[in-house]
């Protein structure tokens, strides 16, 4: 019989993990808008090295985007401004 650690699978599975990335919601609404001046996903995906599907569904998703990265840029300056 065959053993995982003879052939070394778990090393290649540790080894091969990827972390998920996660973006900001500017960076998100910077490239939404991007794609609505340029009209190309694939071509956004590209100058923003990020894939094109994850390009494609943040575009489906930009109205809500823009509202919450709206909201919580308004809420941090309200923060400040009752600190201060």
């Amino acid at each position: 019989m065959i053993n995982e650690e003879d052939i070394g699978v778990n090393d290649a599975l540790e080894d091969g993990k990827k972390r998920r990335q996660r973006y900001s919601l500017e960076f998100k609404n910077d490239v939404t808008k991007h794609v609505q001046e340029h009209k190309n996903q694939s071509e956004t995906g590209r100058f923003f090295n990020v894939d094109r599907r994850l390009v494609c569904e943040w575009f489906k998703k930009k109205e809500k985007i823009e509202k919450t990265s709206f909201k919580r840029r308004r809420s941090r300056y309200q923060l400040k401004s009752r600190v201060q």
